[in-house]
């Protein structure tokens, strides 16, 4: 093989990260609400918070996004819980906040809230809040979570 001879190539490996995100959310649970003397208008108002993970490629320009629930316009207040009892219909208003309940987080265009991808989880608190002073007489009791609203978290990216 003294005579032998060589030729090559290239050739090129290419690959695209596509963009994406996971969203995962922990539930809101207030506890008891006491509209007669705890959380009357001469009370506190009734706190929680739960928390939104969110996953997303690095580099993308995110927003977050919760709706309203399903209970609007029922109260005074944008956002509801309803109980019903056989029937008969109860709510309970509440509102979500952000930075340390100084900005109120409606579902409003325009107040998402922006972030970037880090390929890493970025945890989001969402304060709750139930207003102090709701009326009793609107009331009814109930037991085992029974105001209840699901909201849904949307990322855009």
């Amino acid at each position: 093989m003294a005579n032998a001879a060589t030729t090559s190539d290239t050739f090129n490996v290419t690959a695209d990260v596509v963009g994406n995100c996971l969203v995962s959310a922990t539930d809101l649970a207030f506890g008891n609400y006491d509209p007669i003397d705890v959380n009357s208008a001469t009370g506190a108002d009734l706190d929680a918070s739960s928390t939104i993970t969110t996953t997303c490629t690095l580099g993308h320009g995110i927003s977050i996004n919760i709706d309203d629930g399903g209970y609007v316009g029922q109260t005074a207040y944008t956002r509801n819980m309803e109980f019903d009892d056989s029937g008969t219909k109860y709510y309970l208003g509440y509102q979500l906040y952000r930075n340390s309940y100084n900005d109120a987080w409606t579902s409003a265009v325009g107040d998402d809230l922006a972030a970037a991808g880090t390929g890493a989880a970025l945890d989001t608190t969402v304060e709750g809040r139930i207003p102090k002073g709701q009326d009793a007489t609107t009331l009814k009791a109930s037991t085992g979570g029974g105001y209840q609203d699901v909201l849904t978290v949307t990322v855009t990216f």
